[in-house]
Parts: structure tokens; sequence; C-alpha cells
């Protein structure tokens, strides 16, 4: 049996599994705590100037919890990316999965 992360309880009472802490990690010194996206650096957590270990292929669409998987964003990047998403969702639209390519040197 698969052990689980800590989780997450969303306002809609839906749980959501975290990735583990030693691949976040992993992640933001990977990505030297920059967000992917606009270049902006930052600590983790959730302030408005923090990262955070996104997943680019998301949990319901088949992504897992590995570093291959996760990238870091900005809070801005990352609260623009899920509005994207959830309003192509709410029109009956899938959104297609952008893939973020990473550099030759990570």
């Amino acid at each position: 049996m698969r052990r689980l992360s800590p989780n997450v309880i969303r306002p809609n009472g839906r749980i959501v599994e975290s990735p583990p802490a030693s691949v976040r990690v992993f992640v933001y010194e990977r990505d030297g705590y920059t967000c992917r996206r606009c270049g902006s650096q930052g600590q983790p957590g959730k302030t408005s100037d923090s990262i955070q270990a996104r997943h680019i292929v998301p949990l319901r669409e088949g992504g897992e919890h590995n570093a291959e998987n996760l990238i870091t964003l900005c809070c801005r990047c990352a609260t623009e990316r899920r509005r994207s998403s959830s309003s192509s969702r709410r029109n009956g639209r899938r959104k297609t999965t952008t893939r973020v390519a990473l550099g030759p040197d990570l």
C-alpha cells in the first residue's frame, strides 16, 4: 500500500494529496528557487512573493508526484495557470496540458 503524503483539504471538502517534501525540495533546488514561467525568485510558501511546486500534468489527468512532473511557479503564475485551466473546464473545453521544457542544465 502506498504511503500518503500530507494532505490538503480544499474548501469543497476534497482531499488532495501533496507531493513528498523531499521531492518538492529537490524541485526547488533544481529550479533555483525561481519561477519557471516568469523568472521571479522566492522561497517556498503561500505568501504573494513565494514559489510553489506545481504539477505539469495534473493528477486527475494521470500525472504523478515525481520531479519530472513538478515545476516551480510563483503564486501569481500558479494562480493564472489555475484560472486558465478552470475556465476551460467550465466552458466545456478540455484544456490540453502544456509541458514545460526544462533547459539542458536541469
